[in-house]
C-alpha cells in the first residue's frame, strides 16, 4: 500500500495542475516555436502568430497531448539552410500531438531526406496545413503503435528528386487516416506512400496537372487493410511512373489483414499509357463503382475488378481541361452504382471533395452515381 500511495503522490507533484497557453510571436513571451517547445508541458496549447518571422528555427517537441496551432493566418515555418539536427524542421517525439493551420517549407538535410515534420511519437494529427518544397513533406518513423490522422491539408513540390522522398511518407505504423487533402506535384516521389497496416484514404485529390512528374499517386508497398474511397486521382502526361495506385510492390505484410477496397473514385489518366491499379501478393479485394478514364490497364487478381465505368469518355466530365471531373447530366455513371458488400455499408460515399472543401454527398436518384461525385 505504501508503494501505491507513493506513486500516486509523485504523480500529483509532477503533473501540472492546469494546461498553459504558450503564445508565440512578436511581443509575446516566446518569440519562436523552438522557445515554446523547450518549456512546453503535457497538455499545453501553443498558439503561433502568423505575424512572426520563423526562419531556420528548428524545434523538437517532447511533451505529450500538445495542441499547436497558427493564429491570425498560417504562420510560415521556413528553412533556407541545411538543418543541423539531420531530420527536419520540427521533430515530434511526444504522443497525442495536434498541429493545425501552419505552413512549412524548405526542409533539407545532409542525407537528402529532410522533412517538414518528422514524426516519432505514437499519435499525431495534422489539420488544415500547407507543406511544400521540402525534401520530404511528412516523414514518420517505424512505430508499430503509431496512429496518424491527416485532414484538410495541401502537400506540394516535396521531394529531393531521386524518387525516395515524397509528399507524405508513413512508416510501419498501426494506422493512417488521410482525408480531404490535396496532394500534388511531388518531385519524382509519390504523392502518398504508407506502410501502415490500416489505411483509410478518403475524399482526397491526388493530381499531377499538366506538368507534374510525380511517381505513384498512392503507394502501399507492404499492402495492409486499405480502403480508398471517394478520391480524385489524375495522372499527368509527364509522370515518372505509369502506375497510379500500387499495392504490395515491396511485399505484403504477412501479419496484416491484407485487403484492398477501392470504391467511388474517379481515375483520370492523361498519359499515353499506364496502369490504373497494380498489386503484388494481393488475394482479397474489391474494386467497384469507380470511373476509369483514359488509357490504362489493371494488374489485379481475377474477380476483384467488377462493376465499374471503364473507358469513360471525357465528354461526360463537366470540364476536364480545368480538372473539373463532376459528371454531366447524360453521364453513364449516373444512378449506376451497384450495392456494396455488407461489410462495407459503413463506407458508402458520405462526402465529396469540392475545390473549396468537403461537402456531404447525397444520393439523388435510385442509386448512387459511380465515381467521386454525385450529379
Amino acid at each position: 500500500m505504501r508503494a501505491k500511495l507513493g506513486i500516486a503522490v509523485l504523480s500529483l507533484i509532477c503533473t501540472p495542475a492546469y494546461s498553459a497557453v504558450l503564445k508565440v510571436g512578436p511581443g509575446q513571451m516566446y518569440t519562436t516555436p523552438s522557445a515554446a517547445a523547450r518549456v512546453a508541458h503535457d497538455g499545453d496549447v501553443v498558439e503561433i502568430s502568423a505575424k512572426g518571422h520563423y526562419v531556420n528555427d528548428y524545434a523538437t517537441w517532447t511533451a505529450n497531448r500538445l495542441t499547436i496551432k497558427g493564429i491570425g493566418g498560417k504562420p510560415k515555418i521556413q528553412s533556407d539552410a541545411v538543418i543541423p539536427n539531420g531530420k527536419g524542421i520540427w521533430i515530434i517525439r511526444g504522443d497525442d500531438i495536434t498541429i493545425s493551420n501552419i505552413e512549412f517549407s524548405g526542409a533539407r538535410v545532409r542525407d537528402k531526406n529532410g522533412a517538414a515534420l518528422r514524426l516519432e511519437g505514437k499519435k499525431f494529427s495534422i489539420l488544415n496545413s500547407y507543406i511544400h518544397h521540402n525534401e520530404d513533406g511528412i516523414l514518420s518513423s517505424n512505430n508499430a503503435a503509431a496512429t496518424i490522422y491527416i485532414a484538410d491539408c495541401e502537400f506540394a513540390y516535396n521531394g529531393h528528386g531521386k524518387g525516395q522522398t515524397h509528399n507524405v511518407y508513413i512508416g510501419r505504423s498501426a494506422s493512417l487516416v488521410f482525408i480531404g487533402n490535396f496532394s500534388h506535384h511531388a518531385i519524382i516521389g509519390h504523392l502518398l506512400k504508407s506502410r501502415a497496416k490500416k489505411n483509410l484514404i478518403l475524399y482526397n485529390r491526388f493530381m499531377d496537372g499538366t506538368d507534374g512528374k510525380s511517381s505513384y499517386l498512392i503507394d502501399l508497398p507492404n499492402g495492409g487493410n486499405a480502403r480508398i474511397i471517394g478520391n480524385i486521382l489524375q495522372q499527368g502526361p509527364h509522370t515518372d511512373n505509369w502506375a497510379m495506385v500500387s499495392y504490395g510492390a515491396e511485399g505484403v505484410d504477412a501479419k496484416a489483414n491484407n485487403y484492398l477496397y477501392v470504391a467511388f473514385n474517379t481515375f483520370v489518366n492523361n498519359r499515353s499509357s499506364g496502369l490504373f491499379l497494380q498489386s503484388k501478393g494481393l488475394t482479397n479485394g474489391t474494386v467497384t463503382n469507380n470511373i476509369f478514364s483514359g488509357p490504362g490497364k489493371f494488374r489485379l487478381p481475377a474477380g476483384i475488378l467488377k462493376d465499374n465505368q471503364l473507358n469513360y469518355a471525357v465528354k461526360y466530365f463537366v470540364d476536364p481541361e480545368l480538372f473539373d471531373y463532376h459528371i454531366t447530366k447524360n453521364s453513364p455513371a449516373r444512378d449506376s452504382a451497384v450495392a456494396v458488400p455488407s461489410e462495407f455499408e459503413t463506407t458508402l460515399p458520405a462526402w465529396q471533395l469540392e475545390f473549396y472543401g468537403m461537402v456531404k454527398r447525397k444520393k439523388r436518384g435510385a442509386a448512387y452515381d459511380m465515381g467521386a461525385f454525385e450529379y
